[in-house]
């Protein structure tokens, strides 16, 4: 492991001593302060002080953003009991960012990933699309297509796939050590959320969401209850008229003397029985309003539903609007 460290920290002096295009742009006391962390960084490791380790070579890539430095963040983190899947990717980060080098570097680094797969486990993730965020244990963890399998410690993980307009997917995973998973997800669109006709300047019922994210239709069930004691009131409105015409009409017939204006009469009897069609037709409607908006328990899901909306203002056309879910 000395020699390692000893072969990774000359392949550091090297690099940062050439005025590479990367490290050009920095301060000449800035590449020596970091040379500075990287060799206190490298003795602390001997010390067996990793942790002190990291936070010198963390120092030096923030003076001199170099790369190769990926080697040591991985020996150090190696040696932190719990960083191991952090130590995997850092050792990948050089091979992958630091294509030429010193062979025996990059052998050393191929030594420690294969070390370090025997202690960590693997999760694959394929999905239907590109651009589908993947966070395990709420970290973010890169987009589809992933270019590798995620490494994580074993045991259990909760997995969650996001995507803008389609449905999130969440799962829980039990993870072997050294053993690789692959998961197949298939994200679906958001369904359209379906809404009556609107009316401009009619009274808007939306259902609402309950803390538990079930739905609430009390408005809609307020609307029918509303519509349906209209419908009543004007029922008994229309059966008053009615009588009123009829009595009056009774009462002409077993008189001798009936003027034109009497006939009228007539019609009121009419308009008291259109009215009580209407209202039959209101009570229905409020009626039909409040059983399909009835609400469901929070802990209760089901496969299918019905949605009603209504819009109405003075002057224009009253609109119902009914869609049936069947998923």
């Amino acid at each position: 492991m000395l020699r390692a460290r000893l072969t990774a920290t000359a392949v550091l002096l090297f690099g940062l001593a050439l005025t590479s295009v990367r490290a050009a742009a920095e301060e000449p006391n800035d590449r020596a302060d970091a040379l500075a962390a990287v060799r206190d960084g490298n003795r602390l490791l001997d010390l067996r002080e990793p942790a002190k380790a990291l936070q010198q070579f963390r120092h030096a890539f923030a003076l001199v953003k170099s790369p190769k430095l990926h080697f040591n963040f991985g020996q150090a983190l190696a040696d932190i009991p719990g960083r191991e899947r952090e130590a995997y990717e850092e050792f990948q980060n050089f091979l992958d960012e630091v294509s030429g080098g010193d062979a025996e570097t990059r052998s050393e680094a191929n030594r420690q990933l294969a070390a370090l797969r025997g202690r960590l486990a693997f999760l694959l993730i394929r999905a239907n699309s590109t651009g589908v965020s993947v966070s395990i244990d709420g970290e973010s963890r890169g987009a589809t297509p992933l270019p590798r399998p995620l490494a994580v410690a074993p045991g259990q993980h909760e997995l969650r796939l996001t995507k803008a307009g389609a449905s999130p997917i969440s799962e829980t995973l039990e993870l072997v050590v050294a053993q690789e998973t692959v998961r197949d997800y298939v994200l679906r669109d958001v369904p359209p959320s379906p809404l009556g006709v609107p009316v401009p300047g009619a009274p808007n019922f939306v259902a609402a969401k309950r803390d538990g994210g079930h739905e609430d239709n009390r408005g809609f069930r307020i609307a029918g209850l509303a519509i349906a004691g209209t419908g009543v009131v004007l029922g008994a409105s229309g059966f008053f008229v009615y009588r009123a015409g009829v009595d009056k009409l009774n009462h002409l017939d077993s008189s001798d003397q009936v003027s034109d204006s009497d006939l009228n009469y007539k019609a009121l009897g009419n308009t008291g029985i259109g009215l009580m069609i209407a209202a039959g037709a209101l009570v229905g409607t409020g009626a039909l309003l409040y059983w399909f908006n009835r609400g469901k328990a929070p802990e209760t899901e089901v496969s299918g539903g019905t949605r009603v909306s209504l819009g109405w203002a003075p002057g224009r056309e009253l609109h119902v609007g009914i869609a049936v879910h069947l998923w």
